[in-house]
């Protein structure tokens, strides 16, 4: 299976406190949603998160835009599809996937660690869950630690 077209259909720190360390300011009875970036693969290397508030029945990409609204640390380009497969994260910071050295950015739950059933635009986050996006290929996944042969 081409990662690069699995993204579309399944799945598109330095800090590495949990989802229920990151509560909203208001009250501090909402946890929020954490968005971290991981890129040890190729340069320039990053590896950071933001905490954004919880929205309510707001996609992922939504979710990526308030980021890059809000943190100079974080930009993002996406390519759209078709209405069933949405939006595809080409790169993060400049950093491209590269179909022929397939590499990509694969969106991961911290809680579970695998991989999202959905794209950014499919995919709702819940209450309190924390998201990697990690530059990967399918042998190497430097980010949380992962090389097969």
């Amino acid at each position: 299976m081409d990662p690069i077209i699995n993204n579309l259909d399944h799945r598109s720190a330095d800090d590495h406190r949990s989802a229920d360390d990151h509560r909203s300011a208001d009250d501090g009875s909402r946890l929020g949603v954490s968005l971290h970036v991981c890129n040890q693969l190729v340069k320039p290397y990053f590896d950071f998160h933001t905490s954004l508030p919880y929205m309510p029945d707001h996609n992922l990409l939504y979710y990526l835009q308030t980021a890059a609204n809000g943190d100079t640390r974080f930009m993002f380009t996406a390519k759209y599809f078709t209405s069933q497969k949405g939006f595809f994260v080409e790169a993060i910071n400049d950093v491209f996937g590269d179909v022929e050295k397939g590499t990509y950015w694969e969106i991961v739950d911290l809680a579970t660690g695998k991989p999202l059933d959905l794209g950014v635009s499919h995919y709702i986050p819940g209450q309190g869950q924390g998201i990697r996006f990690q530059f990967t290929t399918e042998s190497e996944r430097p980010c949380d630690g992962t090389k097969t042969n």
